[in-house]
Order: C-alpha cells, then structure tokens, then sequence
C-alpha cells in the first residue's frame, strides 16, 4: 500500500468530520461518549489537514496565485452568499447587528475585527489560508528535509503565541500548522512512498499522543482553565488528525471489501461531497433552536433535538438548489435570452 492511497478516501475523511463536527454542536448525549463529543470541534482540522492537501496539488497543477485564489473563493462563495440571507434573518433578531458587520460577514472577514457579529471563524480563517497557501507550498517545495519540515511546523506554531488570549483569533491561528501539514502530506504522496505497517503503527501512535494530551486537557483541573487562552483545545491535533485520517483509510479500505460494508464508505463520502453545505445549515439551524430556548419560545426536549438533526439535511437540499439556480440556472437564462437578441 502507497502513501498515496490513503487519498482515496479524502472525501469520507471530510464526511467522518462532518459528523463529528454536527454531534459537537448537537444537544444528543450518548453514554460513554462524552469525550468523543466534546472534541468534535477537531473535525474542522481534519477539513484543514484536508484542504492543505487539496491546495497543493492545485498549485501544482497551475500555480499562478490570481487564478488559484478565483477556483478556491468560485468554490465556496456562491453558497456562502445564498446561505448568508437565511443567517442574516436570524442574525438580526437574536444580535444587535450593525451595517459594518453586514459588510464583514458578507466578505467574510469579520472576525478579523474583533468585535461585532460574525456567522463562523472558519469563514476568515479559509480566506487566510487561501492566502497564504501559494507561499506555503513553495516552503514545502523548497525544504525537503524531515529537520527543515519540522522546522517550519515549529515557526507557524510559534507564530500563534502573540494570540493566546485572543478569543476570537487563537482559534484560527492554530489551525495554521494543519494545513500546514496537509501540504506536506500531499507532497510525500505524490512519490511513491510506501505505508507499512510500522508507519501506519507510527502514525496511529502519534495521533494517540495527542489524545492524550487532549484528555489530560479535559480532565487535568489546573490545565482545564488554560485550554482556550493558550490554544490547548487544538495544539494537540497537529498530532491527531493526519494519524487519524490515515486510520481512516485503512479502515474504509477493510469496509470496501465486503458488499456488506462498503455502504458506509459510500454514506462518509456522500456527507463529505456536501460537507461545507452541512456546516453552514447545522449551525443555523441549532443556533435558531437554541435562541429560541432561550427566549422561551420552545422548550428544550429529545423531540426538538431530534427534529433539529432532521432538518439539516433538508436545509441542505435548499441551499443546494438554491446555489444552483444562481450559478447555473439563472447565468443561462440571461445567457439565451442575450442570444436571441
């Protein structure tokens, strides 16, 4: 088994942590499953580590920065904008939303201000990466060496200290050093490196590293203050996710060998091919919920839990054809009817 194998099933990757992600934000609790739900947030550093991978071999095809950032911002904008209304309705309601906030969310870049209302900080911190992408990849090209790699994690780890205590900011300069990797994963797999066992074993024993650590986080009462103000809740899945992606795919090739498994692949892909669509609705839609309770508007019951898990994949068929009509439906339309002129 190559290296490069394992990029098979980058879609279900994004589809394991599109899952994980919505039972973070969710209100079920399943017994036993406490800690796998309260780092769920880790997902989105699988969708970085991920991303760093996909920006790679993007660059390498045509690397010319104007065009790479027009496929990356054409790839998630047209939806980020149809689904920004429905967030505004709501956002207007629950905040005390101002027209510089309007402005910041509809670009994307307002939790780069540090105040006011933004819809999610992944937007700015996708935008930045998208940036900084072009740069990193000529690191990666550059600096072959295991030494000179590790360097550079090192650098972009050190690069997110100013921000300890940045509520808003430490969050995504965090996340710097995935993607990061994601990049020189990416690399690694475009020879012909093999995956032993003994590398998957070492990949799995690093990733259960930084578990530890995360649960020493969690549990250790003079780390639990620390974990937001000094980046302990993500550090330590520079060490998890590329072990755990790699786990991934050996286990998604064991399922694809039996008819009565590789359905589960299938569903992990198919929930990875709508992954940023998912994000953007089970955030609305279990933010409104919890408004609402709140406000005392509904109570708080395994029926709404339920109903509101539900609705994601509705919401997401809307915001699916909605994109669609905007980007492909209504762009021909006015293209036939400027041609029967």
């Amino acid at each position: 088994m190559k290296l490069s194998d394992t990029l098979k099933y980058r879609s279900a990757w994004m589809g394991f942590a599109m899952l994980w992600v919505v039972f973070y934000h969710s209100s079920h609790f399943i017994d036993g499953m406490r800690f796998f739900k309260n780092t769920g947030y880790g997902g989105v550093d699988i969708f970085l580590f991920a991303s760093g991978i996909g920006c790679y071999y993007s660059l390498c095809k045509d690397d010319d920065v104007l065009r790479f950032a027009k496929r990356r911002v054409t790839r998630i904008f047209p939806t980020y904008w149809c689904f920004l209304p429905f967030w505004f309705v709501y956002a207007f309601k629950a905040f005390d939303m101002s027209y510089a906030d309007v402005i910041g969310n509809i670009f994307g870049i307002q939790n780069f201000t540090i105040k006011g209302h933004f819809f999610n900080w992944y937007i700015s911190a996708i935008l930045l990466l998208y940036i900084l992408a072009p740069y990193m990849k000529k690191l990666v090209d550059r600096f072959d060496s295991l030494l000179a790699q590790a360097t550079m994690i090192a650098v972009l780890v050190l690069l997110s200290v100013p921000f300890f205590e940045s509520n808003t900011l430490i969050i995504t300069m965090t996340r710097l050093p995935i993607f990061y990797i994601g990049m020189i994963f990416a690399k690694r797999c475009t020879g012909k490196v093999s995956l032993s066992i003994t590398k998957i074993i070492a990949y799995i024993l690093v990733a259960a590293i930084g578990f530890f650590v995360l649960y020493m986080a969690f549990n250790d009462q003079q780390l639990r203050p620390l974990r937001w103000k000094y980046g302990l809740y993500w550090y330590p899945f520079i060490l998890i996710a590329p072990g755990l992606c790699v786990a991934l795919s050996c286990v998604m090739t064991f399922l694809e060998k039996s008819l009565f498994t590789t359905w589960i692949v299938q569903v992990f892909s198919f929930v990875g091919k709508y992954s940023f669509e998912i994000y953007l609705v089970h955030l609305l839609i279990y933010d409104s919920v919890t408004y609402m309770v709140n406000n005392h508007l509904i109570q708080r019951t395994d029926t709404v839990n339920v109903v509101s898990t539900l609705l994601i994949p509705v919401g997401c068929f809307v915001l699916v054809m909605i994109t669609k009509l905007f980007t492909q439906v209504i762009p021909k339309m006015f293209k036939s009817l400027k041609g029967s002129e």
